[in-house]
């Protein structure tokens, strides 16, 4: 027979609601800042260059952070990833910055911090990140990866996204590297909210 447990030995149960994905807003930029350097010093450290790398600061890409989420873009969106109260990834979404067809959008970045990989924090982050491509109007999405990011190219494909081919060298990193483009159809399931 259980009894409940009486005086100061009671057991508590806390349940925890699982991953929030929400929009950004400015206090998150040192957070988000946080996970950017720490998943590009993981991905990248055999694709680009060390002194490059080190150069990537908590500093400098909060600062960057900061000016993006005030600048508050209508056609772009930026999500994060909460778990138990602390940012683990984020995305950010929204216009094209290259010439393609009316109705394409853009996946920019997306990013779970590398403690998190293999979760499933990132498929949740990049559904949520189609569903808002979608809702700003998007049929179609693409977004550029570095050509020998092998894990992230793995990930895309086991999630729909196709490579259409096209290659370009990056010049904003220093030196350029070299980028491989993707692309998918987004659906109206990923216009619908979640239940």
């Amino acid at each position: 027979m259980l009894r409940a447990p009486t005086g100061r030995h009671r057991l508590m149960l806390v349940e925890t609601a699982g991953p929030v994905i929400r929009p950004a807003g400015i206090s998150d930029a040192p957070a988000i800042a946080a996970v950017h350097v720490a998943a590009w010093r993981a991905a990248y450290t055999t694709l680009m260059d060390p002194a490059y790398l080190a150069g990537f600061t908590h500093h400098a890409s909060t600062r960057r952070w900061r000016e993006i989420l005030a600048a508050g873009h209508p056609d772009s969106r930026v999500l994060v990833v909460v778990e138990d109260g602390a940012l683990t990834g984020f995305s950010a979404v929204g216009r094209p910055h290259d010439a393609v067809p009316t109705g394409v959008g853009q996946l920019y970045a997306i990013n779970v911090h590398p403690d998190r990989w293999g979760t499933g924090l990132g498929a949740q982050l990049l559904t949520q990140s189609q569903r808002a491509l979608t809702q700003l109007g998007y049929r179609a999405a693409y977004l550029w990866v570095a050509s020998g990011n092998i894990r992230a190219i793995d990930f895309y494909l086991q999630h729909g996204w196709t490579s259409d081919g096209i290659t370009k060298w990056d010049n904003e990193f220093h030196p350029p590297i070299p980028e491989d483009r993707m692309s998918i159809t987004l659906t109206e399931h990923d216009s619908r909210p979640r239940r």
